[in-house]
């Protein structure tokens, strides 16, 4: 993903918002309705240094640092965010047009069970993200056995729902969304994108780099 922070008194509840560069859907799911009606009629197609052809869908995010587990609110918080979002006057005379959107709800501390559902159920394509803050020394750790500092360089779930991955979802069952050890025995996990049985690298355009 390429995204930019936006952040300020105006930003809309939005910390976050970019592109995800992805392969062009299967031709077997192309003509898939995507959820609440989003077309690829807009999606720009970009081509990287191998002549893999890629497009793009956008991406919305808000960033939370809470200590405890976040609660289903925050999903239906960043549902109204997505709902805003996709009714914003469209610099285009057909309002229909509208380029595929993804939810992103980033946090440092878990998600609770009833988050994940919630997630899940929803009818917006969202991915959620827990980015846990890894201690980077022992006396960093206040009386609470709480950190406020160390660095956020690990993964503690990665989860999308089924209007996002599905089959009749923006990625169309293209792409799976696995876990992988790095490194030797006993090491980090970290979630990786698969196409069509072959890992998917990242790359993303080198004007939005």
């Amino acid at each position: 993903m390429s995204l930019r922070r936006i952040g300020g008194k105006d930003d809309g509840g939005i910390d976050l918002c970019g592109w995800w560069w992805l392969p062009p859907l299967s031709s077997s799911s192309s003509s898939l309705p995507s959820p609440s009606g989003m077309r690829d009629d807009l999606t720009v197609i970009a081509t990287n240094e191998e002549g893999v052809t890629r497009r793009r869908v956008r991406v919305i995010a808000q960033c939370k640092a809470e200590r405890k587990k976040l609660g289903p609110n925050y999903v239906r918080e960043m549902e109204g965010v997505l709902h805003r979002h996709l009714h914003m006057p469209k610099d285009t005379d057909t309002q229909q047009l509208v380029v595929p959107t993804v939810a992103l709800l980033v946090s440092e501390s878990a998600f609770t069970k009833s988050t994940v559902l919630r997630a899940l159920s929803s009818p917006l394509p969202f991915m959620l993200l827990h980015l846990p803050r890894v201690v980077s020394d022992a006396s960093d750790v206040d009386s609470n056995g709480e950190s406020d500092t160390g660095t956020l360089d690990s993964f503690g779930s990665a989860i999308w729902n089924p209007a996002l991955g599905g089959q009749r979802g923006i990625l169309a069952g293209d792409i799976d969304l696995r876990w992988e050890l790095s490194g030797s025995v006993g090491g980090s996990r970290r979630p990786s994108l698969w196409w069509r049985g072959t890992r998917l690298e990242s790359w993303v355009p080198p004007y939005e780099r």
